[in-house]
C-alpha cells in the first residue's frame, strides 16, 4: 500500500478446525482459566516470497480452506494474488504458482489505486467465496490515498473475484467529502471480517490526514445478509458503558464511529485482528476472545515488536507483556530520497491457522513482511510456526523465539540468529535450532545483538546493550536477536561463542569444546549466556486422502527433518489436528516418559513406544508420559487406533478414535 506510515491492518482468525468454512464456530474441549498461563514458542522463519518472485508483499496474508486446498491471499503493487497448496507450510508466492485474484479498478474509481483482500469466507451451501477488500484512490504519493472497504465474490473456489454490485461495491466509507481534497491521506479501511454469534464484525482503521493518529474502529453486519453493501453499521458508543445494538446505529457508509480501547500507546501499525472460538481459548465458561496482533515499533523503550492482545467484549483489549517477535523500531523508507533503514523492519504481521482458516487451538502460522537491514525495497514474505501450550498457573515471560544456526558454504560463515538469514550473494542453509531466547528484557538477562563484519563475511553474536558496543566500533549492527539468561536453571542450556582464526568465522556452540569443531577455540572461557531448551514439541496429525494414510509427527521433526527421512511431508498430506505436546527428541529424556517412534509398514505410518518392533523405524519423534503410570495433571490420554477398512493407523485423544472405532492401546499422556 502506498502509505509511508502503515496503519491498522487486520485478518480473520475465527474458523472451523477441519471443515472448509473458515469462519464457522468450533467447540473446543479444554477451557483455559487464565491468559497468562499460555506459553508462546515462536519457530524459525521460512521465506514465502521475495522480490525475485515478482511479488512484493504489501499487506497482511489471509487464507481459507476450500475444496481440500488452502487459498492464501496477499497483495502487492495494486492487486491481490492467490496461492494454493495442500498445507499452509507448502505455500509459496513465486511466479510459477501464484495467480491474480483481483486487480485495481479503472481510473477515477474508488479502488483505482489498488485492491487488497483482507478477509474471505467459503459458503459451502452456495459454493461462493465472499471477500472483503481494502481499496485505495489517488495513492501515487505517500500519505495521499483515500481508503474504503468493498465486497467481492468468487464462483471458482476463491481463485478469481468479481465486484458485487459492479456499479459501487463499497461497504464502508469515512465521513466527509468523497473523494476528498487531493494531497491528503484520508478515509477508512484495512478492515478484517470475523464471525461473532449471528454477526459479522469488521475491525477497520480510521485514516485521518495525520498519519500518526490512526485508530481502530468497529462495524457489524448480520450474517444472514451476507455482509454485502448497505448491510453494515458502525460502532458509535452512546456513553453508557454497555455494548448493545443501540451502539450500532451509525451507517457504515459515511457514518461516525468510536475508537476502540487498547492499553498503552496506540500504535500506528496495528496489523491483524481476528477471533478464535470455543472453550479452549475462551474463558472458563467457554466464551471466545477476539484477538488483536499489533506491530508496535513506536513504544519508548522495550518491548517493541509484534504483540498479541485479547478482548472478551470485542471493544476493550488487554495486551500480552512480551512481543512474539522483537523489533528495533525502525520505519522503512518509501521515498527515493529516504536513506535505507539502519536495522531490519517487520510489518504486515498476520495469523493463519494450520487448517487455512483461523480457528487455532495449539498452533498457528504467523506471516509477516521482513525488510533486511540497509535495504529499502528488498522485501520478503516470511512464515513462522507458533506453538501455544498452557501452564497450570501464570508464567512470565510467556514468549520465546528459536535461536537458529545457519551456514553459508560460499563464505564459510555461520550465522546464528532469530532473524531470517537473507543476504544478497549467499545462500545460508539451516543447520540447527539451538534453543530459544526471550523477546523482551527480564531481570537477570543479557541482550544479544546480530553483528556482521563485512570484510570477513562473518556474522556473530554480540552480548550487551548498544551502549556497550556489542559489535565493536566498526562492524554492522543488524538488529536485536533477543535476550539470554545470565544464570543456569532447569530447562536452560549454556551457549558459547567460538572462533576460527583460519576461516575468520564465529559460531555459537553448545559446549565449552566448541562442539568439537576442528580449528575453533572458545572465547572468554565461559558461557555468554543461557537460553531455554526445546523442552516441548507439538504432536500433529496429517492425513493423505490419496493414500488413505495418517502420518503423526511432532512439529520439530516435520519442520526440521530431525531423525526423519523427509525435511517436509509430501505435499498430499494435509494438516488434520494438533494432539498435544511431547517432550523434545533433541533434549535428554525426562523421567517417567517413554520414547515414541515414527514407524512405517507399506502404505501405513504409525507410532509405537520404545521402537518399531522390527518394522521400518523412521526415527524418534519425542517422549510421552508413560501410560502405565498415574496420569499427571494437565495431560490427556492419547490412543493408537486402527481403521480396518482403510488399513490405516492413526492417533487420537478420543477413545472411540473419532469414528466409533475402539482404540488399540493407550500410547501415553500428552501435555495440553
Amino acid at each position: 500500500m502506498s502509505i509511508k506510515y502503515p496503519a491498522f491492518y487486520f485478518l480473520i482468525l475465527l474458523g472451523s478446525g477441519c471443515s472448509d468454512n473458515s469462519l464457522s464456530v468450533e467447540t473446543r474441549e479444554e477451557a483455559i482459566t487464565c491468559l497468562d498461563c499460555l506459553r508462546y514458542r515462536v519457530g524459525r522463519s521460512f521465506s514465502i516470497s521475495s522480490g525475485a518472485d515478482s511479488h512484493i508483499p504489501d499487506a497482511p496474508t489471509s487464507a481459507i480452506r476450500v475444496g481440500g486446498q488452502i487459498r492464501a491471499y496477499n497483495a502487492g503493487g495494486h492487486k491481490t494474488v492467490v496461492m494454493s497448496a495442500s498445507r499452509v507450510d507448502n505455500l509459496s508466492f513465486n511466479v510459477a504458482q501464484q495467480q491474480t485474484a483481483i486487480v485495481a479498478g479503472p481510473a477515477g474509481n474508488f479502488d483505482e489505486g489498488g485492491v487488497w483482500i483482507t478477509s474471505a469466507e467459503y459458503d459451502q451451501t452456495s459454493g461462493k467465496v465472499r471477500a472483503w477488500y481494502h481499496a485505495e484512490r489517488n495513492n501515487t504519493l505517500p500519505n495521499t490515498s483515500h481508503w474504503s472497504m468493498a465486497y467481492a465474490e468468487s464462483w471458482d473456489l476463491g481463485q478469481t473475484f468479481s465486484r458485487v454490485p459492479s456499479a459501487d461495491n463499497r461497504v464502508l466509507t469515512a465521513p466527509g467529502a468523497d473523494p476528498p481534497p487531493p494531497g491528503a491521506g484520508t478515509g477508512e479501511g484495512n478492515g478484517s471480517v470475523i464471525r461473532w454469534g449471528d454477526k459479522y464484525l469488521m475491525y477497520f482503521t480510521h485514516n485521518p490526514a495525520d498519519p500518526y493518529d490512526n485508530t481502530t474502529r468497529l462495524a457489524q453486519s448480520n450474517i444472514a445478509s451476507g455482509g454485502e453493501r448497505w448491510t453494515w453499521s458502525k460502532y458509535l458508543s452512546n456513553g453508557d458503558g454497555i455494548i448493545s445494538s443501540a451502539d450500532f446505529a451509525s451507517d457504515a457508509l459515511g457514518g461516525l464511529s468510536t475508537m476502540l480501547q487498547y492499553p498503552g500507546p496506540v500504535s500506528r501499525d496495528t496489523l491483524l485482528l481476528g477471533s478464535f472460538a470455543g472453550s479452549y481459548w475462551g474463558s472458563t465458561s467457554g466464551s471466545p476472545y477476539v484477538n488483536l496482533l499489533v506491530t508496535d515499533v513506536w513504544t519508548t523503550g522495550w518491548p517493541k515488536g509484534v504483540k498479541l492482545s485479547y478482548s472478551a467484549d470485542t471493544i476493550n483489549f488487554t495486551a500480552m507483556p512480551q512481543p512474539l517477535l522483537v523489533s528495533d523500531g525502525m520505519e522503512y523508507a518509501r521515498a527515493p530520497s529516504d536513506p535505507p533503514p539502519a536495522t531490519a523492519f517487520i510489518d504486515y504481521a498476520s495469523i493463519v491457522a494450520p487448517t487455512g482458516g483461523s480457528a487455532w487451538e495449539k498452533s498457528f502460522h504467523m506471516f509477516y513482511e521482513w525488510i533486511p537491514t540497509f535495504t529499502k525495497f528488498d522485501r520478503y514474505l516470511e512464515r513462522r510456526l507458533v506453538q501455544v501450550s498452557r501452564n497450570a498457573s501464570g508464567i512470565s515471560p510467556q514468549v520465546d523465539v528459536a535461536l537458529t544456526r545457519y551456514y553459508s558454504p560460499t563464505f564459510s560463515d555461520h550465522w546464528v540468529t532469530t532473524a531470517p538469514p537473507r543476504q544478497a550473494g549467499a545462500q545460508y542453509d539451516f543447520e540447527k535450532d539451538i534453543g530459544y531466547v526471550l523477546t523482551s528484557p527480564q531481570p537477570g538477562t543479557v541482550r544479544l545483538t546480530d553483528c556482521y563484519a563485512p570484510g570477513w563475511h562473518d556474522h556473530y553474536v554480540g552480548p550487551g546493550d548498544l551502549s556497550q558496543s556489542p559489535c565493536g566500533t566498526t562492524d554492522q549492527v543488524l538488529g536485536t536477536i533477543g535476550w539470554a539468561w545470565t544464570t543456569p536453571a532447569v530447562n536452560r542450556k549454556p551457549i558459547y561463542r567460538c572462533f576460527s582464526a583460519t576461516l575468520l568465522d564465529h559460531v555459537i556452540a553448545e559446549t565449552a569444546t566448541c562442539d568439537n569443531r576442528p580449528g575453533y577455540s572458545l572465547e572468554w572461557g565461559a558461557p555468554m549466556g543461557y537460553i531455554n531448551r526445546a523442552d516441548k514439541t507439538l504432536l500433529t496429525r496429517f492425513y493423505s486422502s490419496a493414500r488413505t494414510d495418517t502420518w503423526v509427527l511432532t512439529q520439530e521433526t516435520h519442520e526440521n527433518g530431525a531423525g526423519h527421512p523427509y525435511s517436509y511431508l509430501p505435499s498430499d498430506y494435509a494438516f488434520d489436528k494438533d494432539l498435544g505436546f511431547l517432550f523434545s527428541p533433541s533434549e535428554p529424556q525426562p523421567a517417567g516418559t517413554v520414547a515414541i517412534h515414527s514407524c512405517y509398514y507399506p502404505d501405513d505410518h504409525f507410532l509405537y513406544p520404545y521402537n518399531c518392533a522390527g518394522l521400518t523405524d523412521l526415527g524418534l519423534i519425542g517422549y510421552i508420559y508413560d501410560a502405565s503410570a498415574a496420569q499427571p495433571p494437565g495431560t490427556k490420554k492419547l490412543y493408537r487406533c486402527y481403521n480396518v477398512a482403510q488399513a490405516n493407523h492413526t492417533v487420537s485423544d478420543d477413545p472411540f478414535c473419532e469414528s466409533a472405532t475402539p482404540y488399540e492401546f493407550v500410547l501415553g499422556y500428552t501435555e495440553l
